[in-house]
């Protein structure tokens, strides 16, 4: 079960030098951004999904996406826990967690 909470972030867009309030991003969002990142479609993706078992995305090309959500949200994330991911589900559990913490 995952617990939504009424957690709200910040983007800045150094293009518009403004800041945008966000909803966190739900796991349907957060699948979207893997699928549109890595090329997979939606339907591929779920909480059990392996990266590198049934996605085939080793844990370097992963680190790389992590990256992008760092920039984007403003979040920092222990690459130490990134070798360690292995599904999905795991990865929008810490993406979560750090926007929680971020906001909040």
């Amino acid at each position: 079960m995952i617990l939504d909470v009424n957690v709200y972030i910040f983007e800045y867009s150094k293009h518009d030098k403004e800041f945008t309030l966000h909803a966190p991003p739900s796991f349907d969002r957060f699948k979207h951004m893997i699928a549109d990142h890595f090329g997979f479609e939606t339907d591929r993706l779920e909480h059990a999904t392996s990266f590198l078992d049934d996605l085939g995305i080793d844990s370097l090309s992963l680190i790389n996406f992590v990256v992008k959500l760092e920039l984007k949200y403003g979040i920092k994330i222990d690459m130490d826990s990134v070798w360690d991911l292995r599904s999905v589900g795991e990865a929008y559990k810490i993406f979560r967690k750090k926007i929680e913490v971020a906001g909040g």
